[in-house]
């Protein structure tokens, strides 16, 4: 059955000088994924988002603009975060808000 989570029910927490995570997993529970929203203020450095041999992730840009590393973000774009990659979001300036999804990743045969 579906199940719907308002988002005033979501704990949020600062990440660091205009920067807000919002764990969204921990209130569904769902178990091997992980999905956060970051909203970044203008300007605003926010986490290191870190690619993993364990994990397939992706970023989606809810809205705003900015920078995921050298890559340029704008509103609905993504990106497919591969093992090793290290990317900083950095918010423009009307800020950035994204989804940040993974999930366990499937065992090599």
């Amino acid at each position: 059955m579906p199940k719907i989570v308002p988002a005033s029910s979501m704990r949020s927490e600062a990440d660091g000088p205009g920067s807000v995570r919002a764990r969204l997993v921990d209130r569904i529970g769902l178990r091997g994924m992980t999905l956060e929203r970051i909203t970044l203020e203008p300007g605003a450095r926010g986490p290191e988002i870190v690619g993993d041999t364990a994990e397939e992730r992706f970023l989606y840009v809810i809205r705003g603009a900015g920078s995921a590393g050298d890559l340029p973000l704008a509103s609905e774009s993504m990106v497919w975060i591969e093992d090793g990659d290290r990317l900083r979001l950095l918010a423009g300036d009307d800020g950035l808000e994204v989804l940040v999804a993974g999930a366990d990743a499937p065992a090599e045969p």
